[in-house]
């Protein structure tokens, strides 16, 4: 009975999957950049070992990558932009 109440609570969320592509999902996730954190492994100012949540990049939160979607973090832009300057 529970998981049939919460198949009836959820049934936009599992229509929009079904029915949905991968560039979809991308729109998606871009609406939602906002309210998305990444919880990435850290040592804090002690050395011991814990996590930093990065936001997601604001200008290009996702790629596509076929039938794949690829999160992009604030600290993967800082690095993308790191190697960039590099290479340069």
């Amino acid at each position: 009975m529970a998981a049939k109440k919460n198949q009836n609570k959820y049934h936009k969320v599992i229509d929009f999957w079904r029915d949905s592509t991968p560039e979809m999902w991308a729109y998606f996730i871009y609406l939602i950049k906002d309210h998305v954190r990444v919880p990435i492994p850290a040592k804090n100012e002690k050395g011991e070992d814990g996590f930093i949540g990065y936001g997601l990049d604001l200008d290009h939160p996702c790629c596509i990558h076929e039938n794949m979607i690829n999160i992009n973090t604030e600290l993967f832009k800082e690095k993308m932009i790191e190697n960039v300057a590099k290479n340069n």
